[in-house]
């Protein structure tokens, strides 16, 4: 049972600023009583039409309905009652404006009338307040599943479309009043992980990768996921070559410097992985496409590739402008 109430005595009012408190506040001037209360859930005190007794305990029916009601906690000497009931936009009854005194009282049928219509507003209330927490799960919901579009499901970074989007927004101006670093990086030798200890080590690698290289990044820097063994780092506000080369420095000895432990139903395994990558830096004010970016750290890549592998390789975009 959800009770919104307000009393004279400061009586069990846990939400005064909520959306009925206004209308309890109305109902105990306009009646002049020490308690209003709205009760939803527990209709076992509301009627089709409103109800009142000057006297519960004179009134068996009464007393059987609220000697379990808030009510009762709220004010100890209850006399006289009435209550009118909540209800939905389908007529259903979902719960009821309750006024309560220690004194026997009358009701009239005007009075019941006033009670009849509070309890429609607050009704009203209700549904608005649903309606509005029904729309703020739906925009939940609607996030939850944009965030998940474009966050890879097996390592929780950025996947193909979220981090083009962040390189695409990086180098959306133009000219890039800070630069941008733009790195591109594979396990070395993945193919023989996967094929020697099988596709579960394998999805332990990719994993135990986009956690480390995550780790090693700044608060402004994203890691993506392009697929399989590759990933994507966008460094943001990077366009100095040597602070480029210090953060994915830092990233590529993340992997390098502690074999991936593999949890696997046998005994663990540890796995030596190293990484070829490749790094394009792309100066404070210089005029970049995002596929010629990506082009760039592409070609680096391979250099390290024919290199040996388990080194990275350096390119600065020339400072010419794009056409």
């Amino acid at each position: 049972m959800n009770t919104f109430a307000f009393s004279g005595a400061g009586i069990a009012d846990p939400l005064q600023s909520g959306p009925f408190a206004s209308i309890v506040r109305l109902a105990r001037r306009l009646f002049d009583v020490p308690v209003a209360m709205v009760t939803l859930d527990g209709t076992n005190t509301a009627e089709q039409t409103p109800w009142a007794t000057a006297d519960v305990r004179s009134h068996p029916d009464a007393w059987a309905k609220l000697q379990y009601h808030d009510v009762c906690a709220a004010l100890p000497g209850l006399t006289a009652f009435a209550a009118a009931a909540l209800r939905s936009a389908d007529g259903a009854i979902i719960g009821s404006l309750s006024i309560a005194t220690s004194d026997s009282r009358e009701f009239t049928p005007e009075d019941l009338q006033h009670l009849d219509d509070l309890a429609a507003l607050a009704a009203l209330r209700f549904q608005a307040g649903a309606a509005a927490a029904v729309q703020a799960e739906l925009l939940e919901v609607a996030h939850h599943e944009h965030r998940r579009s474009l966050h890879d499901a097996l390592t929780g970074v950025l996947n193909r479309a979220g981090i083009s989007a962040v390189l695409d927004s990086a180098l959306a101006s133009g000219r890039t009043s800070e630069g941008v670093t733009v790195v591109v990086t594979d396990v070395d030798r993945f193919k023989t992980i996967n094929d020697t200890l099988g596709h579960a080590a394998g999805d332990d690698v990719i994993k135990a990768v986009a956690s480390r290289l995550n780790a090693a990044t700044r608060d402004r820097d994203a890691v993506g996921r392009l697929g399989g063994d590759e990933f994507l780092m966008v460094l943001s506000g990077c366009g100095d070559q040597q602070l480029a080369e210090q953060v994915a420095g830092r990233m590529f000895e993340s992997i390098r410097a502690n074999p991936i432990r593999l949890r696997r139903e046998s005994s663990p395994k540890d796995a030596h992985v190293t990484l070829s990558m490749g790094v394009a830096v792309i100066p404070a004010g210089i005029a970049c496409r995002p596929e010629d970016a990506l082009e760039l750290a592409d070609q680096a890549m391979y250099v390290a590739k024919r290199a040996g592998r388990d080194q990275i390789s350096v390119v600065v975009a020339p400072k010419v402008d794009a056409a």
